[in-house]
């Protein structure tokens, strides 16, 4: 009854939170910006420590009441409060089956990806304008790259978000910890993502680049470890970025650009699969002795 009672208390703290947040932001609107990154953290400790009956109770007061709120835009919740919400309860889950930081900084990225795709979406419902054309269906460079700049929002959302967040929540003992190796599925990830890039070359260059763009982003993990782990880093550093721009050199001259990021992708994978085996294997004779 105690921990029902404190429950309930914290969430009625919680919506006022939210209720102020939101009038202000109508009257102020440079904060929306504020709102998708700093409210998630009261959703996050929420979900973080009660169960999921109380979350749905918290989430549906909370639309609720900043839906009476701000009844003169009354699509201004499912734009902006919805999505902290989900973001907010997702890492709160995360926190709470103890997911490592990098493992849930990446999946708080895909979260806030498809939150931002699905704002876009409504954009269109609610007020008729047509973001994902405008993204997704102008020629070119724009085209070619919106996938991948929408990513890169969202990490950077996303990185912002959690290092907040995780500050904050220190205060009240909840803490996230690191990894102390990179896991199995880690390398699965990197190595499926890579063969699906090449795939994506063939039949559509946005997904193409956004592949791309998020092995990248997952292969610092590896090359940051493994290079700790060798001598002479500067030299290799220098051997391997000669090679890239010689490499690169006859792709500028016949105009291929669409193939430079080839010549990361594909020595990459070729580490990845390298790295991963030998992980395999010293485990393996760790486990013999």
């Amino acid at each position: 009854m105690h921990k029902k009672i404190n429950s309930m208390t914290l969430a009625a703290i919680f919506a006022a939170i939210y209720l102020v947040i939101s009038a202000l932001s109508l009257a102020f609107p440079f904060l929306d910006g504020i709102i998708l990154v700093i409210m998630p953290i009261f959703a996050t400790y929420y979900a973080a420590i009660y169960k999921t009956k109380e979350i749905l109770l918290f989430n549906l007061a909370t639309l609720l009441l900043c839906f009476l709120v701000t009844i003169s835009d009354p699509f201004f919740s499912i734009l902006y409060i919805f999505p902290t919400l989900v973001v907010g309860d997702l890492f709160g889950l995360l926190i709470k089956k103890r997911v490592p930081y990098y493992t849930s900084f990446f999946i708080l990225s895909i979260i806030y990806l498809l939150t931002n795709l699905f704002s876009f979406y409504l954009t269109k419902v609610f007020y008729d304008i047509d973001l994902l054309q405008e993204l997704f269906q102008n020629e070119g460079f724009i085209q070619n790259f919106s996938f991948t700049f929408l990513l890169f929002f969202s990490m950077l959302e996303a990185f912002c978000c959690q290092k907040i967040i995780c500050n904050e929540l220190k205060k009240f003992h909840l803490s996230t910890f690191y990894e102390t190796s990179l896991p199995t599925y880690y390398f699965i990830i990197v190595i499926v993502f890579s063969l699906l890039t090449i795939l994506f070359l063939f039949l559509w260059t946005n997904l193409y680049l956004l592949c791309f763009f998020f092995v990248l982003s997952l292969s610092i993990f590896s090359i940051k470890e493994a290079l700790c782990m060798i001598k002479h880093k500067s030299i290799i550093i220098l051997i391997g970025l000669v090679a890239l721009f010689l490499a690169a050199i006859p792709l500028l001259a016949f105009q291929k650009y669409l193939y430079l990021p080839l010549l990361i992708l594909i020595p990459n994978l070729v580490f990845q699969i390298v790295y991963f085996c030998q992980i395999l294997y010293n485990k393996k004779r760790k486990n013999l002795k």
